[in-house]
């Protein structure tokens, strides 16, 4: 290579590294510069979505690593009953390198430290509205808390609490505060009903495993069968869902005690001092 072509491709390739510096300090400029515009766009976004009055402490914009940050997200609604939703803190995984320009998708939500308390079942319902709702890659959320007073899901069941240890959800479209629901991969989580029953809950490959409460200390299994979401009927099919389960599990729990009673009279007759059979629930 002669001594000009070889300058001349130091000089594209100082130029093309110059090129690279310069818009990664303007996306780290930026960052800094458009925090107070992200803070607003997202208050924005998150109130329209789900017709709520939406606020944020602080907002974190890094645009070269394609991640943002919200502290103390707070979301209150008292159309048709009240919502109360506090976030500690919300990190969403955007396109890197100032791509989120082009690709405004969150890519993953992940969420520390929820708390949502909900008076009726309308007010979780989707609003009926002309805009667009939110769509995530996926959600993960660790410390949740949950709380639906008598009248919001299932009256019967009184007052409802639910601790989610950890939850994950695949590809989600956010038209409420419960539509990850239809989209769920994992979860452990206890629920606390009426009476003070606590149940222990953990989802995993399409399996819902419950202990605690009526059911005992051996884990009832039964599968976990989503249906597609329907934002039009988002609510119903969600206490669709908590019906089936439940009388799943009553049939499951049902079916090892008549096993049991079964067995006993058998045994009586038969073999007194023989053990019941393994699979049987006392």
């Amino acid at each position: 290579m002669s001594q000009a072509a070889s300058r001349r491709l130091r000089r594209l390739v100082l130029g093309g590294a110059g090129l690279v510096v310069g818009w990664l300090v303007v996306l780290l400029v930026a960052g800094l510069v458009g925090r107070g515009c992200a803070r607003d766009h997202l208050t924005a976004r998150i109130g329209a979505s789900l017709r709520a009055t939406a606020s944020i402490d602080e907002v974190d914009l890094g645009l070269v690593r394609g991640r943002a940050a919200a502290h103390g997200l707070r979301i209150r609604k008292d159309e048709g009953g009240h919502l109360r939703i506090s976030i500690r803190r919300a990190e969403v995984a955007l396109a890197p390198l100032g791509l989120v320009a082009f690709d405004r998708r969150p890519r993953m939500v992940e969420l520390d430290g929820v708390a949502l308390e909900a008076s009726t079942l309308a007010v979780l319902a989707a609003p009926d509205r002309k805009g667009q709702p939110i769509h995530v890659g996926g959600l993960v959320a660790r410390d949740v808390h949950l709380t639906f007073l008598p009248t919001a899901l299932l009256p019967w069941l009184g007052r409802v609490e639910v601790a989610i240890e950890r939850v994950e959800a695949g590809p989600t479209v956010l038209y409420s505060a419960l539509s990850w629901v239809f989209s769920l991969r994992s979860l452990r989580a206890r629920i606390t009903v009426a009476a003070g029953v606590t149940l222990v809950l953990e989802v995993d490959r399409g399996k819902l495993r419950v202990s605690g409460g009526l059911i005992g200390a051996t884990p009832v299994e039964v599968p976990l069968v989503l249906p597609r979401l329907d934002p039009k009927r988002e609510m119903t099919q969600l206490v669709g869902v908590i019906k089936d389960l439940v009388t799943q599990l009553a049939i499951d729990r049902a079916g090892g005690w008549l096993k049991q009673q079964v067995w006993d009279r058998v045994r009586d007759v038969v073999a007194p001092d023989s053990p019941p059979p393994p699979d049987a629930r006392p």
